[in-house]
Order: structure tokens, then sequence, then C-alpha cells
């Protein structure tokens, strides 16, 4: 219960609340499957389909577009120029996922059709 508490999806307030506590873990889980299993490049991650992604993974992706400081830092992380326009920083993900076999032309294709990957 604490990681959720931490996580913002219960208060402490709600722990006297079973019905309340099923109810937003319940939707919690509805909105963060994790069904997506196996090696997960930083391609799919920040472009790719989030519908099947663990909580940490979609805040990981919320993250990276909203705070400045978070997408830096995983630049830095990624050996990549912490001011890399999002064109490039797509592309050259889509280029080592494409190397490493994370994701086939044929997943990215699909993304992009959808509208994910743009």
């Amino acid at each position: 219960m604490r990681r959720y508490i931490e996580d913002g999806i219960i208060q402490e307030s709600h722990l006297g609340d079973t019905d309340l506590i099923g109810e937003r873990i319940g939707q919690f889980h509805r909105n963060y499957p994790g069904t997506r299993q196996g090696i997960i490049s930083y391609f799919e991650i920040l472009f790719g389909d989030p519908s099947g992604f663990c909580y940490s993974t979609a805040m990981e992706r919320e993250s990276f577009y909203s705070d400045p400081a978070f997408r830096a830092e995983l630049l830095s992380r990624l050996h990549l120029r912490i001011d890399l326009p999002l064109d490039e920083i797509r592309e050259h993900l889509k280029k080592s996922a494409l190397e490493t076999g994370a994701a086939t032309l044929e997943q990215i294709s699909q993304w992009e059709a959808i509208g994910y990957a743009q």
C-alpha cells in the first residue's frame, strides 16, 4: 500500500475504506496494465504505443515530455546532447532500436501510422 500512497494513487486517509482502495487500485491497473513484456527500447517508451506500459514506464514517458530536467538527465544517460531537438532524438532512438532488434520496422511503421511516433 505504501507504494500506492507514495505514487498518489491513494491517500493515507483512504486506508480504512477498502471499497475505495479496491476501486482506485483497480482503475490504476486498468490504466497501467503492465502487459508489455520483453526488451523495451527507449524509442518505444518515448514514441511507441504506451497502452501496455506499467506505471513507472508511463511516468517516465510523461516526465520526458513535461519535465526539462528529467529530459536532460535521460539524454545525458543516453550520451546524447541535452539540447537535441525532439525529431533528432526520435531518429537516433529509432535507429538504435532497429540496430539492436528491440523494435522492428513493422512495429515502428505501425506506431508512426497511428501517430505515436510523430
